[in-house]
């Protein structure tokens, strides 16, 4: 990891998100399957410029 900012500025983000999904959806199911979803989005956003200097993502 070059940036170590930007690393924890991401899990900042998601972590925010998550907070935000508890706070406004009840449904356990629901929560479950955002936070997965908040998940996957933060693993992108920081793999994201290593797969493009690896020719692998767009």
């Amino acid at each position: 990891m070059k940036d170590p900012r930007r690393f924890f500025l991401t899990i900042g983000l998601a972590a925010l998100l998550s907070v935000i999904v508890v706070i406004f959806v009840e449904n356990d199911t629901a929560r479950l399957i955002s936070t997965v979803i908040t998940t996957m989005f933060s693993v992108w956003f920081i793999n994201r410029k290593r797969w493009k200097e690896n020719g692998r993502g767009q």
